[in-house]
């Protein structure tokens, strides 16, 4: 399995600020703001993802750009963010931690994958605790989907719910990168719930059409 990233894009020079400009100076935040304005109007468009971990293949939706990325801090761990260019609120972000999950977990995690899709229960749901991370905490995400489906013939798990204490909705897939369920890739769509019904089926839809490698 494979979580190297595409080549890195070049990145752009960051605008440097006059020297006899404070950090309190009300035309320094102006010229911060405008250098940011800036170097998100100059930020090119990205209409795909192209092998990044288990992914051969995703579209993204209209208008984004390429955002964050991360690799190799912790072991492994791999983390590429893209957003609206027009709103970085609304984002996909694809990530592996960096560790496998626990046998337990990751037993559970492959049994669960290899029955028909299906809507997890609440036993499932809870055995899958390490996984889901923050998300496994009713105080902090309130969980709305979570079954397995198939996508381009591999069977993943999708859970959806919202952040609260952010509002945010987001869906994750979990993938099972190789086929024991210890080593889980994740993709996110996420948008601030105000934003919801305007931008989220496009991030269901850029989720559905993953092609694997």
């Amino acid at each position: 399995m494979d979580f190297t990233p595409p080549p890195e894009s070049r990145h752009e020079e960051k605008v440097s600020v006059p020297d006899h400009l404070q950090p309190s100076s009300k035309f320094n935040m102006e010229y911060l703001m405008e250098s940011d304005k800036i170097r998100l109007a100059q930020a090119k468009p990205v209409d795909k993802v192209v092998d990044v971990g288990q992914i051969g293949t995703m579209k993204l939706p209209s208008g984004f750009v390429e955002g964050e990325s991360e690799r190799g801090t912790v072991g492994s761990n791999m983390f590429q963010e893209y957003h609206l260019a027009a709103d970085p609120s609304v984002k996909l972000y694809l990530e592996y931690r960096g560790f496998k999950m626990s046998k337990a977990t990751g037993g559970k995690f492959h049994d669960i994958l290899a029955e028909p899709p299906h809507k997890l229960s609440a036993e499932e749901l809870k055995s899958l605790g390490e996984m889901f991370d923050t998300r496994s905490n009713p105080s902090e995400f309130h969980t709305q989907i979570a079954k397995t489906q198939d996508v381009d013939g591999k069977r993943v798990l999708v859970l959806e719910g919202r952040y609260l204490k952010h509002d945010l909705q987001a869906r994750t897939m979990f993938i099972d990168a190789d086929d024991t369920g210890r080593v889980v890739q994740q993709v996110t769509f996420q948008t601030p719930m105000d934003k919801r019904s305007q931008y989220f089926n496009d991030g269901i839809n850029a989720l559905e059409s993953i092609k694997w490698r």
